[in-house]
């Protein structure tokens, strides 16, 4: 489990979330987010453990929300000290996602991805979308 798998899945929940409820304003609980991103990595046996690895990826969601608006991808809309936020995409963040990632195949956009869970998602694909994304997006 390495940092920036993290990083990248939960970009992609994150604009999933967001993009389902374009332009209304949506609730992103990095507890959520954070056990959507645990699904794709191989869960520890011991009860202990597993909790670590969901604190870690859930902390890294919050982060990951953070690191969106400070770029200018989403706008905060309630920020409490601790929970979820209430969030949309800026502009900038919903021309980011419909920006074509032609090494994905020819006409594929980053949104056309985001329509179901990550889990549909293979994983060897997630950094491309992410980084077709920013490359589109900066």
């Amino acid at each position: 489990m390495q940092s920036l798998d993290i990083f990248h899945l939960a970009i992609l929940e994150i604009f999933r979330k967001c993009l389902n409820s374009i332009p209304e304003p949506v609730k992103l609980d990095p507890s959520e987010i954070g056990k959507e991103v645990a699904g794709y990595f191989t869960n520890p046996e011991e009860p202990e453990e597993l909790f670590n690895q969901l604190a870690v990826i859930q902390d890294k969601s919050r982060e990951t929300i953070n690191w969106l608006k400070n770029e200018g991808f989403l706008r905060i809309v309630h920020e409490p000290l601790s929970g979820p936020v209430i969030a949309t995409l800026t502009h900038k963040g919903i021309s980011a996602s419909n920006a074509c990632v032609p090494s994905l195949g020819e006409g594929k956009r980053f949104s056309d991805f985001m329509t179901s869970s990550i889990k549909d998602v293979t994983k060897n694909v997630v950094s491309t979308l992410v980084t077709g994304l920013f490359a589109s997006g900066s």
